[in-house]
């Protein structure tokens, strides 16, 4: 049992370290009675708090809370220790009494896939919680304690408001789903729909504010198109109650189409933002490029608020290392917050960067990312200190084999960053042959400050997002060679292919001055270089090659063959649908009657074994609810099935006998094998170790096992 005590204790010994910020950001929310009180939540599964305004934040243990990037989580209005959030993609409702530090079920009455929560600000007695499904939806009139079951939603719910000019024993209350507008005059207990002049397209996000002076106003956006050279959709506003909607997309607001992606494409905004003490004040979000408009008389005359580039003399945002090194850019909007009780405290966040205003968008604090002290005006090469923001992930943390202070880190999405102070702050490098991923870095073992590191445009290969071409898969890449320490790089790609780069390996047996190297290109192979890097050539399809990668020294500190991981990432490749393919193993091809998507991993990455073992390899294939990618061991009561799914989620899987068409599972081959066969079932043909080899650890299969 893990208790509390145990978690705060862990929780007292780490802390951040690298860059924070650079990735993706979502539902941020302020309390309304401590707005130093705030919490967001990043697509890397975790959730954060700070208190004191955004300048630290800490990751909340994954015992208590994981992240949600879609429901935005909702503070009590009267208690300034309650918070309700929810716990992960599709989970549970859960609660805070101690300012989002620890958390527990709310309760087991209520379903899951929570999208979003609404508290009457008036007590906080009155309760909503809408699903994924209308009819999931659920009310409590005892703040939580108690939950009964709504009717009359139909679709999932983007958004609510209680309306404050209504009765507290009667409240009304709004609901917007993806099927419209819904009502309720007895306190979220029965629901019917509303609403005249909403288009017929999908609901974005819904909300109101109200008060005794203004009145109540609803605001909604729907989907944006470009039909006939005109903008449809955006921005909508009710003032009868939702009766009736009027296009609230009024002068200075953006309704240009822009060419995106090959098409022309209507601006879209999928975050509005207003209150109950000034209803007519009222936030949009345009998604991309990133801006936030604001409008005080409920959305007749606009103003655009956020200016991010050095070189815009409207530049109203204070510095990061982003802005810094590349002057600055508009990046996609991810989510958008609002102080309920201070309608000019806003938080933005995007797939970078998150900033707060607490004057009504005149200026923007960064909240993930401040420069160390001492350094005067903002500039390249300056340091960063980590705010506690760590929302990207790593593929390696280096040391420097000749001076301990010196660090490296190998980033998805920001590339790569550099430290000379042990970890305190830290560098940020930007531009070619820098790219968006740096995948691995190799040190010269005799030759201080020189190392040559694999770049990719594409970031997390292999995951489910490159094998089912859930975002692109064919960007550039190559190989870089610094000799000052990392602090300058040059390309050294003569001969590669020009894909993404994504290992690269040094034989230290090798001369220096003549060392020889390895590189792993996502869907071309393995490259072998004799001369520094300088020039390349494919050893992917000879014998030669492979007795090359077997005999290689394993690293001595894991004892893992250095360059099968890399190997065998090369050669899956993603099979389109309807056809069968090949896949790619250590240079040799297996043919697998397969009709969806294929990918081989190499078990040898998350294991020690001896050099002279030969290589063993798992091949991962989706199915339309399992997505290849990661490890995990899925048990449904009857059979145990080794799973390839990074996602970690449960999903049935299925295991056919050798005579018919492979079916959705996990695969194991070797050398000297005539393809590849399944893996066995619980009580049919031997437990996991065995399949794996007598050299895997019992520990590391345990691992496996644990996703």
């Amino acid at each position: 049992m893990v208790t509390d005590e145990t978690l705060a204790q862990a929780r007292a010994k780490w802390q951040g370290m690298g860059l924070s910020g650079g990735g993706a950001m979502f539902t941020p929310a302020i309390s309304p009675l401590d707005p130093n009180l705030m919490m967001l939540n990043c697509d890397m599964s975790c959730a954060f708090r700070t208190d004191d305004g955004g300048r630290n934040w800490e990751m909340i243990h994954h015992h208590y809370l994981i992240a949600s990037t879609q429901c935005r989580p909702v503070f009590h209005p009267t208690d300034p220790n309650t918070v309700f959030a929810v716990n992960g993609y599709g989970g549970e409702l859960r609660v805070s009494h101690d300012r989002g530090v620890t958390w527990r079920p709310v309760s087991d009455a209520l379903p899951r896939g929570v999208l979003r929560i609404a508290i009457d600000p008036a007590g906080g007695d009155l309760m909503l919680v809408g699903c994924y499904r209308g009819d999931l939806s659920s009310v409590s009139h005892d703040a939580g304690k108690t939950w009964a079951r709504s009717s009359g939603l139909k679709g999932a719910v983007v958004g609510f408001h209680i309306d404050q000019t209504s009765p507290p024993g009667k409240r009304r209350c709004f609901a917007g789903t993806t099927e419209g507008v819904f009502v309720s005059d007895d306190a979220g207990a029965t629901w019917r729909p509303i609403g005249d002049g909403l288009p017929n397209r999908r609901m974005l996000e819904f909300t109101g504010g109200s008060n005794a002076s203004d009145g109540c106003v609803l605001y909604c956006t729907t989907q944006s198109e470009i039909a006939g050279g005109n903008f449809a959709g955006g921005v909508y506003r009710s003032t009868d109650g939702g009766r009736t909607w009027q296009q609230a997309m009024g002068a200075g607001i953006d309704t240009e189409g822009r060419q995106r992606w090959g098409a022309m494409r209507a601006p879209q905004y999928p975050f509005v933002l207003t209150t109950n003490v000034h209803p007519r004040t009222v936030y949009a979000v345009r998604e991309a490029p990133g801006q936030v408009f604001r409008s005080d008389d409920a959305g007749d005359s606009w103003r655009p608020l956020l200016f991010v580039r050095l070189n815009d003399e409207r530049f109203n945002t204070e510095p990061s290392y982003l802005t810094a090194e590349t002057g600055g850019w508009e990046e996609n909007m991810s989510g958008a917050g609002i102080n309920p009780a201070d309608p000019d405290t806003v938080i933005l966040t995007d797939w970078m960067c998150c900033q707060i205003t607490h004057d009504g968008g005149k200026t923007w604090q960064t909240l993930h990312s401040r420069p160390a002290p001492g350094q005067g005006p903002v500039g390249k090469g300056q340091r960063w200190e980590n705010t506690g923001l760590t929302v990207t992930t790593i593929w390696h943390y280096y040391f420097d084999p000749f001076e301990k202070d010196r660090r490296y880190i190998a980033y998805t999405d920001i590339g790569y960053a550099w430290s000379d102070d042990a970890g305190k702050t830290w560098r940020w490098l930007h531009g070619r042959p820098l790219r968006n991923t740096t995948y691995e870095i190799a040190f010269d073992p005799d030759t201080p400050g020189k190392m040559w590191a694999a770049f990719s445009d594409v970031h997390d290969i292999p995951n489910a997002n490159i094998i089912l071409e859930r975002h692109g898969t064919h960007g550039q890449g190559g190989v870089g060679v610094s000799e000052d320490f990392g602090v300058t790089w040059q390309d050294t790609s003569e001969g590669l292919p020009g894909s993404c780069v994504i290992s690269v390996v040094l034989d230290p047996r090798s001369p220096k001055g003549r060392r020889t190297l390895y590189a792993s290109v996502w869907e071309h192979g393995v490259y072998k270089s004799v001369d520094d890097g300088a020039t390349w050539t494919s050893r992917s399809a000879t014998r030669s090659a492979r007795r090359e990668h077997a005999d290689l020294p394993t690293d001595p500190a894991s004892r893992r063959h250095p360059l099968l991981p890399c190997d065998c990432a090369a050669g899956g490749r993603r099979v389109a649908p309807g056809r069968r393919g090949p896949v790619s193993l250590a240079g040799r091809r297996r043919h697998l009657g397969v009709d969806q998507p294929v990918v081989a991993f190499d078990v040898a990455k998350g294991f020690r074994r001896g050099p002279a073992r030969q290589p063993r390899h798992l091949l991962g294939r989706g199915g339309r609810r399992w997505p290849a990618g990661g490890r995990a061991v899925q048990d449904d009561g009857r059979r145990r099935c080794l799973a390839a799914n990074r996602q970690g989620r449960p999903r049935h899987l299925r295991r056919h006998r050798r005579s018919a068409r492979p079916g959705s599972g996990v695969y194991v081959s070797g050398r000297g094998r005539a393809g590849a066969r399944a893996v066995a079932e619980q009580g049919r043909g031997g437990d996991l170790e065995a399949l794996l080899g007598p050299a895997v650890q019992k520990r590391a299969a345990d691992r496996l096992r644990a996703g």
